[in-house]
C-alpha cells in the first residue's frame, strides 16, 4: 500500500459506512514490512471506539472489505497461495484438485485476464492464428474508445473499478501522469498486478486445454508507475467519502456486482462535480445474480421490453435523494468488440457497449 494513496484518499470503514452510515476514517494500525513509500505487511483499523474493525495489508495490498473476516475466509486458498512453483508441480495439483476446484478457477481467472491485459508485454511469444489475433489488448482498446468520448483531459483523483491485473491503471496513470487507485475484489489478481508495480515482472498460467496450463512471464515497466496502486474493495461498498475522484472507469462491472443499481449510486456518490466516468458492459447478466437485481434482461413485457440499454441510462439519470446528483451521458458507443481468449482453440466474444458520463 502507496502511503501517497493512503494519504490522499483517506479511507474509510467500509463496516461503519454499511451498518450506520458514518465515514469514519482508517488509521495505520500495525506495520511489519515496509520502505520509505509503501507498507507490504500490517493492518489498518477503524478509529470509531465502538468499531475498531481491522483490516490487514497482505502483499502490499490493503483488504477493506465488509465483512473482512468473511472474506478472509472465502478467499483463503488465493491469499496463501504461492507462485513458485514448478509447471511440473502445479500440473500435478491441477491434475489431482480437478476442473472445478478452487486452484483450476483461480488459474483460469488469471489466464483470461493476464492474457488480455498482459499478452503483448510476455517474453514467450505464441504464434496466434487469425481467429486469436486479437484475443489480447481488449480492456486496453475499450478504455482508450471510452477516453475519446470524454474530449476532455482527466484530473485526480482516478479511480479504476475492476482493474484486475491492473493494465488499465497503468495506462490511466501513464496516459495522464495523475494518481490512480485500481481495485479489485480478486486477491490473486491483485497480487499479480502488485508484482508488476513492485518488480516489474510477473509470472501467469495460461491455460492450453482442460486443466492443461503453460507458465507465461511478463518483464514490463510503465511510466507514472509511482503514482498506481491496488487495493482490494467492494465495488457496492467504496470505501472513500463522497466527491473524492475526479474520474472513474469501470470496464465490465456493472453486469457482474451483487447490485448493479448500488453500484451506479455508488459512482454518482464518489465522484466530484463535473467528474467523469466511462462505463463499459455486455449486458451478460450471470445466472448466480438474482434475476431481480438485475438492469433488462428480463421481464419483456414492460415497457421497455426489458432492454438494458435504455434502462441504464434511465438509472445514470435518476437524481439521488439526498443531493439531487446524477450522471449525464456525454457520448456513447453502442457496440465495442471485446474478445477473451479461454484456450487455445476458444476465444469468446463480447460485443460491449461503453458509455461516457459526467456528473451534474
Amino acid at each position: 500500500m502507496r502511503l501517497l494513496h493512503f494519504e490522499t484518499l483517506k479511507p474509510v470503514c467500509p463496516r461503519c459506512r454499511i451498518e450506520q452510515d458514518l465515514y469514519v476514517p482508517l488509521h495505520l494500525a500495525i506495520v511489519e514490512q515496509e520502505d520509505n513509500e509503501n507498507i507490504f505487511d500490517g493492518s489498518l483499523i477503524c478509529s470509531n471506539d465502538y468499531c475498531q474493525t481491522e483490516y490487514p495489508i497482505i502483499d502490499g495490498i490493503p483488504i477493506i472489505v465488509h465483512p473482512i473476516h468473511e472474506y478472509l475466509k472465502i478467499n483463503l486458498h488465493q491469499i496463501n497461495a504461492r507462485n513458485n512453483l514448478s509447471l511440473t508441480t502445479e500440473s500435478m495439483l491441477g491434475d489431482a484438485s480437478g476442473s472445478g476446484s478452487a486452484f483450476n478457477n483461480m488459474r483460469y481467472q488469471l489466464s483470461i485476464y493476464a492474457w488480455d491485459h498482459y499478452g503483448d508485454k510476455t517474453e514467450e511469444k505464441i504464434q496466434l492464428s487469425e481467429t486469436f489475433s486479437a484475443s489480447y489488448g481488449n480492456a486496453h482498446a475499450c478504455l482508450i474508445a471510452g477516453i475519446n468520448l470524454l474530449n476532455a483531459p482527466i484530473t485526480a483523483p482516478i479511480l479504476d473499478i475492476g482493474c484486475a491485473v491492473g493494465r488499465s491503471s497503468f495506462e490511466l496513470a501513464q496516459t495522464t501522469g495523475q494518481l490512480t487507485l485500481g481495485i479489485d475484489y480478486n486477491f490473486s489478481a491483485l497480487r499479480l498486478a502488485q508484482s508488476i508495480l513492485q518488480k516489474g515482472k510477473a509470472r501467469f498460467p495460461l491455460r492450453h486445454l482442460g486443466v492443461i496450463f503453460d507458465h507465461m512471464e511478463v518483464n514490463t515497466q510503465f511510466s507514472h508507475s509511482d503514482l498506481v496502486d491496488f487495493w482490494a474493495c467492494d465495488a457496492t461498498a467504496l470505501p472513500f467519502t463522497d466527491n473524492t475522484f475526479n474520474f472513474i472507469s469501470a470496464l465490465n462491472v456493472f453486469d457482474i456486482v451483487s447490485a448493479p443499481r448500488v453500484f451506479i449510486q455508488q459512482l454518482k456518490q464518489k465522484l466530484n462535480h463535473k467528474g467523469k466516468v466511462i462505463l463499459s458492459t455486455p449486458y451478460d447478466w450471470s445466472s448466480s445474480l438474482a434475476m431481480h437485481q438485475w438492469v433488462g434482461g428480463c421481464n419483456q413485457r414492460s415497457v421497455f421490453e426489458g432492454e438494458s440499454e435504455v434502462l441504464i441510462k434511465q438509472l445514470l439519470q435518476q437524481q439521488l435523494q439526498e443531493s439531487g446528483e446524477r450522471l449525464n451521458l456525454i457520448d456513447e458507443i453502442q457496440h465495442h468488440p471485446w474478445h477473451i481468449r479461454l484456450h487455445s482453440r476458444n476465444v469468446s466474444s463480447f460485443d460491449v457497449h461503453i458509455l461516457a458520463c459526467e456528473k451534474y
